[in-house]
């Protein structure tokens, strides 16, 4: 098994906390992204004006840091409790900022939600990020509600915001 795919640890025993590791694996993640955006781009019933991108903890982070690296392909990016590694990795103060940072260009307007009680991801830390984000000529809304990483199970703390945000970008 090639542990890069997913930067994960050697022994099989989750992601590693290596942060060459845990960058290689964010590097294979946007070449599985790049191959869904291909398909996108071929198919005549997408409207390309209208594309956005969003994701849920990996998914979340990948979606940010996708739509900066890719600029002009989304109108959008919505990061849900987003992180590439967790609060167990002491390195996820090093790794996820920099990913984060790779967004910044997209030159879009993003949407990031948290729970304030996400047990993998401290929100002070959420809130670095996208202070950091911000810093890097990074667009967007931070939200909080009281949640944990489930977030996404609980669209009565989010869908408001997200209703504001589609509207904004004209996708409503």
């Amino acid at each position: 098994m090639d542990f890069r795919i997913e930067g994960l640890a050697s022994d099989g025993s989750g992601y590693s906390c290596n942060v060459e590791i845990a960058i290689a694996g964010f590097e294979r993640a946007v070449e599985d992204v790049d191959a869904v955006v291909r398909h996108l781009r071929e198919r005549s019933d997408v409207d390309q004006s209208r594309l956005a991108i969003g994701g849920v903890s990996r998914g979340g982070i990948l979606s940010i840091a996708y739509a900066g690296m890719r600029p002009n392909v989304f109108h959008g990016a919505i990061n849900f409790n987003g992180g590439w590694l967790g609060r167990g990795c002491l390195n996820h103060e090093i790794v996820n900022p920099i990913i984060f940072e790779r967004g910044a260009p997209a030159g879009i307007s993003t949407l990031w939600l948290y729970g304030s009680y996400d047990q993998y991801y401290r929100i002070g830390h959420c809130r670095g990020n996208f202070e950091r984000f911000l810093a890097a000529s990074g667009q967007g809304k931070f939200i909080v509600a009281p949640m944990g990483h489930a977030l996404l199970f609980k669209p009565a703390l989010w869908k408001n915001h997200l209703d504001q945000y589609l509207d904004g970008l004209g996708h409503s």
